[in-house]
C-alpha cells in the first residue's frame, strides 16, 4: 500500500540580506537630504531674523542720531550694542560691525553680511540684473519671458546666489537696464490699481546714490504687441529730500530716514 505525503514548502516571508540593505541605503539618502533641506530652512529661518535685528539696530541709530548729532555712528553703533548685550542678536552666532564712511554706515553680520541698502547686496543685485537683462527692464511682477523682459531668470539668478529680495522688504522691485535704476518698496502692488501712491527706494548704480520717490502704480507689459500687462513701478512721481541737503540724491542711511517717514504716512513699518 502506498502513502504519498505532500510536502508543503515553509513561506518565507522575510526580506532577503540583499533586500535589507537596498531598503537601509534608501533610507540613508532620504534622510541625508531631508536633513540637508531641514538645516536649510532652520539657517534661512535664523538669516531672517538676523536681518530684522540689523534693521532694527540701524533705525535705532538713525533716531539717536537725528536726536543728537554730535556722537558719530560708531559711538551710538557701540550704546546700541552695550543695550543689547544681553541678547541673541544673530541666532547663528554671528558678530555684528559698523562701517562708517564720511555720511553714512553699513552694519554687517559675519554670519549673513547686511540688508538691502549696503553696498556688498546692491551690487550683487546689480550684476545679476545686468547679467539677465536683455534690453529693457525687469520687474517683479512679470511673468513671460521674452526678449524685453527676463525677470524669470533674474529670480533664478537671485535665488542661486542667497539673495532673497522679499526678506529684504522688497516685495515689488524693477530695474532698468540703460539707465541703471533699480527701485523697490516693501508694498505688494500686485493687487493695487493703476494710479495708486507708494513710496519707493531708488538705487542709481552710475552714480551710487539713492533717491526717495511717491511714485504710483503703473501697467508694465511683456515683449512688444500683445504682450501681457502688470502692475510695475511708475518711473515718474515726486522726489523727496531733507532741506539739510539739497540733493535729491542721497546716501543710503540720509535717504533711509526719508524712506521711513514716507513709509509711515502709509502706515507700513520697514
Amino acid at each position: 500500500m502506498l502513502y504519498h505525503t505532500n510536502k508543503r514548502k515553509k513561506s518565507n516571508s522575510g526580506f532577503s540580506l540583499i533586500e535589507l540593505i537596498t531598503v537601509i541605503a534608501i533610507m540613508a539618502v532620504l534622510m541625508t537630504v531631508l536633513t540637508a533641506s531641514f538645516l536649510r530652512y532652520i539657517e534661512k529661518s535664523r538669516a531672517a531674523v538676523c536681518g530684522q535685528n540689523i534693521d532694527n539696530i540701524s533705525r535705532e541709530i538713525q533716531a539717536a542720531y537725528i536726536s543728537d548729532n554730535t556722537k558719530t555712528y560708531q559711538n551710538y553703533f557701540d550704546e546700541m550694542m552695550n543695550n543689547h548685550s544681553g541678547e541673541t542678536l544673530c541666532p547663528s552666532g554671528g558678530t555684528y560691525r559698523i562701517t562708517v564712511t564720511s555720511d553714512s554706515y553699513e552694519i554687517t553680520c559675519s554670519k549673513h553680511g547686511g540688508s538691502l541698502g549696503n553696498e556688498s547686496d546692491i551690487s550683487k543685485i546689480i550684476d545679476i540684473f545686468n547679467d539677465t537683462a536683455k534690453t529693457g527692464q525687469l520687474d517683479s511682477n512679470a511673468t513671460d519671458v521674452s526678449n524685453i523682459c527676463n525677470t524669470a531668470d533674474a529670480k533664478a539668478a537671485l535665488k542661486k546666489a542667497g539673495i532673497d529680495l522679499d526678506r529684504l522688504n522688497a516685495k515689488t522691485w524693477s530695474y532698468t537696464k540703460n539707465k541703471g535704476w533699480f527701485y523697490w518698496t516693501p508694498f505688494d502692488i500686485s493687487a493695487m490699481t493703476t494710479g495708486t501712491k507708494i513710496p519707493v527706494m531708488r538705487y542709481d548704480s552710475n552714480t551710487k546714490t539713492y533717491t526717495v520717490w511717491i511714485s504710483s502704480v503703473d501697467v508694465g507689459q511683456t515683449g512688444t504687441g500683445e504682450g501681457k500687462e502688470y502692475p510695475t513701478i511708475g518711473r515718474t512721481g515726486i522726489a523727496l529730500y531733507t532741506d539739510s541737503k539739497n540733493d535729491q540724491e542721497q546716501s543710503y542711511n540720509s535717504a533711509l530716514a526719508i524712506y521711513q517717514q514716507a513709509l509711515k504716512e502709509y502706515h507700513i513699518e520697514y
